[in-house]
C-alpha cells in the first residue's frame, strides 16, 4: 500500500509532517486570527498557512476545503466479486469519509452508512483494483468518532488535550472486500497504520540559537541562521514542531508590544517570515548604516508550529531571550573592513569570533614587526576583499574554508604563545628527567 498526503481544495500540507516513524498532521486550538490591519495577512496569506479548522465537519462545509485529502492505492488488495472498499479507522471506531476524488461521498461512490455519526455519514470508499484513489476526511468527524474515549474533541468539535499532553489518534486505512451493500466482510486484504492526526492545546515556546551566530549583516538584508529555531515545548507525544520564524525589527526602540492577541503587529517596520531549516536566509528590509552609530534595531523573533500555533509572549517571556540589540547592516566590504581580516570574518561571520581575534594579534603582533610580514599583509589586502565577499554571497564553500583557515590558526598561536610554550616544553622534561636519574641510580647500586 502507499499513502500520500495532497494539497487539495485550498488546502496546503504545511499542518503534515513526515518522518521516519510516519506522517503526522497536526491541529491546534484556532485562536490564531489576526485582524489584517494587526499583520493578518502575515500570520495567514503572507505565510501560505490555511489553518484548518477542526470544528468543520462535512454537514456545514459545502467547499470541503477543510478536510484533510491523502493519495491511497494497493498493489496487493485484489478484486473479489463484490468488488473493493477502502476504509479509515480510529481504535476500531471506522471513521466518515467525506469525498473521494471530485465529489462528495454518496451511494455512487461510497457504502456503508451509519456508525455512531448518523445515517448521513459513509464509512467506506469503493475502490478499482490497481488504481489510486484520493480520500477526504474531516478532523472533526475523526474526534466525534472517538469522543466517547474523551481524546481529541469536545462535543463542539473543538480541540480537548491537556496541557503537554497532544491527543494523538492513529489512523488505520484498510482495504477489504466489499458487501453489496453495508459494511465489509472479512479481514484486511492490505492496510497502514503509519498516519495520524494530533491534536494540541499548547502554544509552542521558542527555542532560540546562539545569538552570536545567529545572524550575519549583509548589505541591506541580515543572512539568518533559520535551522537553529525549534520549539522548546515538551510533551508526551512531542508537540508540533516549529516550521516558520517571524522576524520582527524597528529601528531605535524595542519591537511594538505584542499582546497575547498580536494587536499592533503590524506598527513595526519590519516584519518578515522565514521558513525554518535554512542556514543562510536572506531577510531583508533594513537601512544599511553610515556612520556606524545610526539605523540600529532591536528584532525579536516568534515562531508558528505545523498546527498553526503562535509562540506567544506569554511563552516567549516578552521580551524574552530570543531578541537582538543593535543589530546593523552595511554594504559587505564595509562589514569585513572593520576588523580588515577579511577571508576569516567572512568564513566565521563575526568579527568577535575567538579565530578571528587570534588572526588579527597575529598580524598586529608578527606580521607587521618585520619587512617580508608587512609586504605580506599588503599583497593580502590586494585580493582578500573581493574574495570574502564572494564567500559571504556563497556561504556553502564556507566549511572548506574554515578548514584550510585551522593551519594558519595554529602558526598565529605558536608564533603568539612561544614563551609559553617553551616553558611548558621545559616543565614536560621535569619528569623524563626525573624519571631518567632515578633509573641510573638503581643501575649505579
Amino acid at each position: 500500500m502507499t499513502i500520500t498526503p495532497v494539497a487539495y481544495r485550498g488546502n496546503n500540507l504545511n499542518n503534515v509532517v513526515t518522518s521516519t516513524s510516519g506522517t503526522i498532521a497536526y491541529y491546534g486550538v484556532q485562536t490564531e486570527t489576526v485582524s489584517a490591519a494587526d499583520g493578518g495577512s502575515v500570520f495567514d496569506s503572507d505565510s501560505g498557512y490555511a489553518l484548518m479548522d477542526v470544528r468543520t465537519g462535512q454537514p456545514v462545509e459545502s467547499t470541503r476545503s477543510g478536510a484533510f485529502y491523502f493519495d491511497v492505492s494497493s498493489s496487493s488488495a485484489t478484486a473479489s466479486s463484490g468488488g473493493l472498499v477502502v476504509t479509515v479507522s480510529v481504535g476500531g471506531k471506522a471513521v466518515p469519509i467525506a469525498a473521494v476524488g471530485e465529489s462528495v461521498c454518496s451511494e455512487l461512490n461510497c457504502q456503508d452508512t451509519g456508525g455512531p455519526l448518523g445515517s448521513a455519514f459513509y464509512l467506506a470508499a469503493k475502490y478499482n483494483p490497481g488504481s489510486i484513489i484520493r480520500i477526504g476526511i474531516y478532523p472533526k468527524d475523526v474526534c466525534a468518532t472517538v469522543l466517547s474515549d474523551g481524546n481529541g474533541c469536545t462535543a463542539d468539535g473543538k480541540v480537548k488535550a491537556l496541557a503537554g499532553s497532544p491527543a494523538h489518534m492513529p489512523l488505520l486505512i484498510e482495504f477489504k472486500a466489499a458487501a453489496v451493500t453495508g459494511a465489509p466482510t472479512g479481514a484486511a486484504l492490505d492496510s497502514l497504520s503509519t498516519f495520524a492526526i494530533r491534536m494540541q492545546v499548547d502554544k509552542p515556546t521558542i527555542g532560540c540559537p546562539d545569538k552570536t551566530t545567529v545572524y550575519f549583516p549583509g548589505d541591506e538584508e541580515i543572512i539568518l541562521n533559520s535551522a537553529g529555531f525549534y520549539n522548546a515545548t515538551g510533551g508526551t507525544p512531542a508537540p508540533a514542531p516549529a516550521q516558520f520564524v517571524y522576524v520582527v525589527a524597528d529601528e531605535n526602540k524595542t519591537p511594538a508590544t505584542i499582546d497575547d492577541s498580536f494587536a499592533g503587529f503590524r506598527s513595526n517596520q519590519n516584519v518578515r517570515l522565514i521558513t525554518i531549516g535554512d542556514a543562510n536566509a536572506q531577510v531583508t528590509g533594513f537601512v544599511n548604516t553610515t556612520t556606524g552609530d545610526d539605523h540600529q534595531y532591536a528584532v525579536s523573533f516568534l515562531i508558528r508550529d505545523a498546527a498553526g500555533m503562535l509562540a506567544s509572549p506569554s511563552t516567549l517571556g516578552y521580551p524574552g531571550v530570543c531578541r537582538l540589540q543593535g543589530v546593523q547592516t552595511s554594504n559587505i566590504q564595509g562589514f569585513l573592513s572593520s576588523s580588515k581580516c577579511f577571508i576569516a570574518t567572512a568564513a566565521f561571520r563575526s568579527v568577535e569570533a575567538g579565530p578571528v581575534e587570534l588572526l588579527r594579534e597575529f598580524r598586529d603582533h608578527v606580521l607587521f614587526e618585520f619587512a617580508p610580514g608587512r609586504s605580506f599583509v599588503e599583497w593580502y589586502y590586494s585580493w582578500s576583499p573581493q574574495s570574502a565577499e564572494w564567500l559571504v554571497r556563497n556561504p556553502v564553500f564556507r566549511a572548506p574554508v574554515l578548514v584550510s583557515l585551522i593551519p594558519l590558526q595554529i602558526i598565529a598561536f605558536i608564533s603568539l604563545h612561544s614563551v609559553i610554550l617553551v616553558v611548558a616544553a621545559f616543565l614536560s622534561l621535569i619528569p623524563v628527567s626525573l624519571v631518567l636519574q632515578a633509573r641510573r641510580q638503581e643501575r649505579q647500586t
